[in-house]
């Protein structure tokens, strides 16, 4: 009964951002603001990766909101100018996507560590790697943002200290997503343990969705 609640949560949850995008693509696309049209298109279908996976591999219904979460957010921000009309809309945004990546490439680490014998990483490792992501990813967004300014005469970028301001968000989401790892990671009995627990984990899930498939 408790799984069911926790399902059927999900999949309103799945549905209400499906609802507030295509809502986005409609507003858009009456006012003529294709690029926007065109992003929200994008989150439509990119929130479906973590579901489509789904089919063939264990996913957590927590991946499909932390992938909805920063494009919903990015797509209602510039469709419905909430980046000017809420100062702290573009902070909430970079952290949300700092964020959800840099819990990507942590999880991603460990799994790839845990299945692949010659891959051998340590909890440094992947801390480091974590915090040096935030940075990368952060600087490619700017990037992207002065590019599209100039290429599609767009106004994503305000200045320098809107830029460095983006950046430091960006370093802070990876410094908390640094030690909340760490701290999961000793809690759980240290990183060898954990990465046991992971692909036991993943092993056991994956079976049951090729079972229940195969049942089909």
């Amino acid at each position: 009964m408790k799984r069911m609640i926790n399902d059927l949560r999900w999949k309103l949850f799945s549905a209400v951002t499906d609802i507030l995008l295509v809502f986005s693509l409609v507003e858009s696309l009456r006012n003529g603001e294709y690029i926007w049209l065109f992003a929200a298109i994008f989150g439509i279908f990119f929130k479906k990766v973590p579901i489509i996976i789904g089919m063939y591999f264990h996913v957590n219904p927590i991946w499909e909101l932390l992938v909805s979460a920063p494009i919903l957010l990015h797509v209602l921000g510039g469709t419905f100018d909430l980046y000017t009309n809420i100062p702290w809309w573009d902070i909430l945004t970079h952290f949300m996507s700092s964020v959800t990546v840099c819990l990507f490439a942590a999880y991603a680490m460990i799994v790839i560590d845990a299945y692949f014998a010659e891959v051998k990483f340590t909890l440094p490792v992947v801390i480091t790697f974590v915090v040096m992501l935030s940075l990368a990813g952060g600087a490619l967004w700017e990037i992207g943002e002065y590019m599209s300014d100039k290429i599609l005469g767009t106004h994503e970028q305000k200045g320098l200290d809107d830029t460095m301001k983006d950046l430091i968000v960006d370093f802070v989401g990876g410094i908390i997503v640094s030690f909340g790892v760490s701290y999961a990671i000793e809690r759980g009995g240290g990183y060898e343990a954990v990465k046991r627990r992971v692909i036991s984990f993943e092993n056991s899930m994956d079976s049951q969705i090729w079972r229940n498939r195969d049942k089909k």
